[in-house]
């Protein structure tokens, strides 16, 4: 019995390790951009998030922690899509989080 829960203990250890982090300030900021322009019909609709790049597992991020590195990384591109797909680049600022640098459509 003990055994097993150790087994069962460490297998969620790994798949928390391995699961993606998703960067929830960041992902606001992004959504609240969009929601913007949306409200303003700027651009084509845009519906849905469907990415974040770079990808980060919860042990890259604890991996950086430990190694006395900053967790974040200083730049995320957010990927949307709708009538047409929009990525979205966000710099971290000491100062400020997180913020949009740029934006546009691209190919799908």
């Amino acid at each position: 019995m003990a055994a097993a829960a150790i087994v069962g203990l460490a297998a969620a250890g790994f798949a928390w390790l391995k699961a993606e982090h998703r960067p929830t300030e960041a992902i606001s900021v992004a959504q609240s951009f969009v929601d913007q322009m949306n409200a303003r019909g700027e651009g084509c609709r845009i519906d849905r998030l469907v990415g974040i790049a770079p990808f980060q597992t919860n042990g890259n991020r604890l991996r950086r922690w430990v190694s006395g590195r900053g967790i974040d990384e200083p730049e995320l591109q957010i990927e949307f899509d709708g009538a047409c797909p929009l990525r979205i680049t966000l710099r971290l600022s000491s100062t400020q989080g997180w913020q949009v640098v740029r934006y546009g459509t691209h190919a799908g």
